[in-house]
């Protein structure tokens, strides 16, 4: 059987960085092969690579012709699909399927079939409407409109599931049956993951800066504008006003009356610096890397005597909470203070969750993107450090 695919010594450079060096690997028809690596190790460049999307450095890319001969020229089509789902919102489930491989000719039955087979079935809502699972498993769907010989997929199987959004997102709907407002706190999360609030359909939503490697003082709201239009100022002052007289007021446009007196100027421009920061890394590689921190960190607490970990949820972001045998947490967190280590101690707003452990509280570590490994293992020797201290 001959290869669809015949790779021989390919490699990449990037910036002087040798991305992947002497490749050498065929691809069979009806073979699966999954290709694993940390983040940023050159798994998506590599299938960009085999595209041609990105050009080699060296080595030679052959495709099966039609006449079983080896050319450097493909001659079928490939399936690929990126980091992006490239989901339509304005459009329904089934105008986003008849959109892929010039599928317009497909009729309703066809598309159910592959619905079926994502877990779908018969849904036809707008995309807008939908999880971020949900438009994942109609991504896959579009893999099985259409034959191809090779499907080159990134990061098939991520956001799946995603069982915290599809929560947040039934409460939301939920809510607005009933004709409530939702706000979502995202001062945790914002650092940490990507959030789609057209996806949430979320009506406010609030984080400050200084999660965001930004200023303290400052951070922002988002709401739709019809409701930010029909919430009156909480607060007068300059530049809020659009028109005064003695029988009415007029308020300027939205954000202006919500910005009354002189704003924190410094702030808000070290916020936007901040937050060019953040996206320059992007929150998508942040979430990857915090990742391995996170299964990192938890293996190693897990090798300590005696220490319980509270909160193992899958999906968590990168946050482990704590406690060795009977030490206080506020005592083992006051020592790897002094050890130039900072955790936090104490009930963490979550009191109820406390009296049902029936402990007086955790110590909690928290990692983000300036992290590294070495840290947590300087983490783990202090640790054993104050253990024998405390005993």
């Amino acid at each position: 059987m001959l290869p669809n695919l015949k790779v021989e010594n390919l490699s990449c450079v990037r910036s002087e960085k040798a991305i992947f060096k002497n490749l050498n690997f065929e691809v069979l028809p009806g073979q699966n092969i999954e290709i694993i690596g940390s983040n940023g190790s050159g798994k998506t460049t590599l299938l960009r690579t085999l595209l041609g999307l990105i050009n080699k450095e060296e080595g030679i890319i052959n495709w099966l012709d039609e006449d079983n001969n080896f050319n450097e020229y493909r001659t079928f089509d490939c399936f690929y699909q990126g980091h992006q789902m490239g989901i339509k919102n304005m459009l329904t489930v089934f105008e986003n399927l008849k959109l892929t491989h010039n599928a317009k000719g497909m009729n309703e039955q066809d598309i159910n079939k592959c619905l079926e087979r994502v877990g779908l079935y018969k849904i036809n809502e707008m995309a807008s409407d939908l999880s971020v699972g949900q438009k994942k498993r109609i991504s896959i769907a579009r893999w099985l409109l259409k034959d191809f010989k090779i499907y080159f997929i990134d990061e098939p199987f991520s956001a799946l599931v995603d069982p915290a959004s599809d929560l947040i997102k039934e409460i939301i709907k939920e809510a607005h049956i009933h004709d409530a407002r939702v706000l979502i706190d995202g001062a945790q999360s914002a650092p940490h993951i990507k959030t789609d609030l057209i996806d949430l359909n979320a009506d406010f939503y609030v984080t400050s800066a200084h999660k965001l490697c930004g200023p303290t003082g400052v951070g922002f709201l988002y709401g739709k504008e019809t409701l930010l239009n029909e919430l009156p100022p909480y607060q007068g002052g300059g530049e809020m006003i659009s028109e005064v007289t003695f029988e009415k007021t007029l308020y300027a446009d939205l954000p202006h009356k919500f910005e009354a007196g002189t704003p924190n100027i410094s702030g808000v421009i070290a916020f936007g610096a901040a937050l060019d920061y953040i996206n320059e890394i992007g929150l998508k590689e942040i979430e990857n890397y915090e990742n391995e921190l996170l299964e990192y960190a938890t293996k190693k607490l897990k090798e300590i005597k005696g220490l319980r970990i509270f909160g193992e949820a899958k999906n968590k972001i990168s946050v482990i909470s704590f406690n060795v045998g009977s030490i206080h947490p506020y005592d083992l967190g006051s020592i790897l203070d002094k050890m130039g280590i900072a955790v936090r101690t104490g009930q963490h707003c979550a009191q109820p969750v406390m009296d049902y452990y029936e402990i007086p509280g955790t110590v909690r570590v928290s990692f983000s993107f300036y992290n590294t490994k070495k840290e947590i293992d300087f983490l783990i020797l202090a640790i054993n450090k104050a253990i024998k201290m405390l005993s």
